[in-house]
């Protein structure tokens, strides 16, 4: 999950992520397919802490809808930011939303329809105290296959079968950095403590090679499944932590 500040499938059937070039035989040398069924629908709620200091509380949402496809939900209320991902069972782009109100009384807003291999996004900034008018634009690209909405990037992550030792790398699109690149490693099983509870878990890291500059991330995902999102770990220091799970929302 990201708030980007503040930030909260591939081969046949899906779409083909390709490994990264290593010498000798390694663990998953093809990366397998994202399946979104390996993560647990429900209402997640994080405390985001920085410094050793919370600085927002959020909640995740992921639903199964009845037309077989997964929607993505979250708000975090300390960054004012509001995100929607709608992607398939294997991870393919529908839907993206986002809308955040910035401390200094700017807005930015965001929708973005992926088709055919391209998305085509609307995006707007605004200040309320001098009452200027939404300076909006509107933003298309070419999608490569194989491509995940960055909103859930984390997501897709949780999604693979992550076995120790595997690499492998996909794209992520934003219409503000468009497409960029990921490379991605599993550092194998480790047990931690959130909020929530003591929860065995795999540890992956992750880079975004955006261009406005490389992101590392690391996630920690519950080691059963359908997985949960226990902790992630931004390059800034902050530090997401699964709080409380509420019930399974099943299909929308």
């Amino acid at each position: 999950m990201r708030t980007r500040a503040a930030h909260f499938f591939f081969a046949f059937m899906g779409f083909a992520i390709a490994a990264l070039g290593q010498e000798g035989p390694s663990p998953m040398a093809t990366a397998p397919l994202f399946d979104a069924t390996r993560l647990r629908t429900g209402e997640f709620h994080y405390r985001v802490v920085k410094d050793g200091k919370e600085v927002s509380r959020s909640v995740l949402i992921i639903q199964k809808q009845t037309d077989a496809n997964f929607r993505f939900t979250a708000e975090f209320d300390g960054f004012n930011q509001q995100w929607l991902s709608i992607a398939t069972v294997a991870f393919a782009p529908i839907r993206a939303q986002l809308r955040s109100d910035g401390a200094n009384g700017g807005k930015y807003s965001m929708d973005v329809v992926y088709e055919k291999g391209r998305a085509t996004a609307s995006v707007s900034r605004w200040k309320l105290e001098t009452s200027s008018a939404s300076r909006g634009k509107k933003i298309t690209a070419d999608v490569p296959l194989g491509t995940v909405d960055q909103r859930i990037d984390w997501a897709a992550m949780l999604s693979s079968p992550l076995p120790d030792g595997q690499k492998f790398e996909f794209t992520v699109y934003d219409p503000e950095t468009g497409i960029s690149h990921v490379s991605a490693s599993v550092a194998g099983k480790e047990e931690i403590q959130v909020p929530a509870g003591t929860f065995e878990t795999i540890r992956a890291n992750y880079r975004i090679e955006k261009s406005s500059g490389p992101e590392t991330y690391t996630i920690f995902a519950s080691k059963d499944v359908p997985r949960v999102l226990v902790r992630e770990d931004f390059q800034n220091g902050e530090s997401l932590q699964l709080t409380k799970i509420g019930g399974d929302y099943g299909s929308k």
